[in-house]
Order: C-alpha cells, then structure tokens, then sequence
C-alpha cells in the first residue's frame, strides 16, 4: 500500500481543542443532560470529547490533533 509520503504529498496535522459549552438547552424535565461533542472532519466521526455529568455547561479542555 503506497502512503501519502511516498506518493510525494505532504501530510497535514490540526491542532483542535474543544473548550466547554455554555448555556446548552435541557431536554428532559426531571433530569439534567450528560453532554459530549463529538469532532466530525469530512462526514466521518473522528474523536469525542468525554462526558461531563448532570450539567448544562461542560468544561471538557481536551486536545485533538486530526
């Protein structure tokens, strides 16, 4: 299997980090969301965020390179 190295094309890597949420809406009445973000690059999941629990405003402070 040739790489994109050996095809002579460069290889690009994003830094991306995922902060917090602030304000996210509550969808059920007697319980409070357990909130993750989920990174999406080209139509294809690629990493989610933890899950923070019993919050509308996760801080999560994580770091993807993609």
């Amino acid at each position: 299997m040739l790489t994109k190295a050996a095809l002579g094309l460069s290889l690009i890597v994003v830094g991306l980090a995922v902060v917090a949420a602030d304000g996210l809406s509550k969808r059920d009445v007697f319980r409070l969301p357990d909130p993750f973000a989920v990174i999406t690059v080209d139509g294809e999941q690629t990493n989610t965020t933890s899950v923070i629990k019993k919050t509308l405003n996760p801080y999560w402070n994580e770091s993807f390179d993609m």
